[in-house]
């Protein structure tokens, strides 16, 4: 646990030192929301279940983000995304792979993520611009319902994003963009404190403003 969290500091202090040399050119700070549709929680270790997976329903996502651009090779920068969506494990009923079934009761999973991202943009659109981004991430979750709760904390995973920014105006910019999350999380099924560990895998379509200064 140590160890993780020191890598996020480190991290969080590269992307932070990273973003005064390239403000000369176009710093921005942006926010998000938008709507996650996850793959099922699935490779689960130990495989106790038969299918070896568990149903993530769709869920509401937000975030904000800080970026700036180099100032010689401006299509080119770095940028600092958090993210945080609430997600449902739905009520259902496995196959054991030992026999007999187990069922699941329903459990919200809430998973908040920090990203430093390479970005890289087109610069040839006029008022529009495309751009793309990806980095390693650190992701946060904790599981919970009214019988108990799990988390993990500083999974390491990595976080990719494409969109497209319209300019309303030289500084205030309208997107829209698609976010793709993955991560292994270790988390504890609150029904029977049965231990796991499985991929997380979140694709998320978002809408959000960015100031540029």
């Amino acid at each position: 646990m140590h160890g993780k969290l020191s890598a996020l500091l480190v991290f969080l202090l590269t992307a932070g030192s990273a973003l005064p040399s390239l403000a000369a050119t176009d710093a921005y700070v942006g926010g998000y929301v938008g709507w996650n549709s996850p793959h099922d929680f699935q490779n689960i270790d130990p495989s106790f279940i038969r299918g070896n997976n568990l149903r993530l329903e769709s869920g509401p996502v937000y975030g904000v983000r800080l970026g700036a651009y180099h100032s010689t090779l401006r299509w080119i920068g770095a940028e600092l995304d958090i993210s945080n969506t609430h997600l449902q494990l739905g009520q259902q009923r496995h196959a054991l792979t030992t026999g007999g079934t187990v069922a699941t009761q329903g459990a919200s999973l809430r998973v908040t993520s920090v990203a430093p991202l390479l970005m890289v943009r087109c610069l040839s659109l006029d008022k529009w611009m495309p751009y793309a981004g990806i980095g390693p991430a650190f992701f946060f979750a904790n599981l919970s319902n009214a019988q108990g709760h799990s988390s993990d904390n500083a999974a390491i995973g990595f976080r990719a994003k494409g969109g497209v920014e319209y300019h309303l105006t030289p500084v205030v910019g309208l997107f829209t963009e698609y976010q793709f999350a993955w991560t292994r999380l270790d988390l504890q099924l609150p029904t029977n404190s049965q231990a796991m560990r499985g991929d997380y895998q979140g694709h998320q379509a978002v809408l959000g403003v960015a100031y540029h200064f």
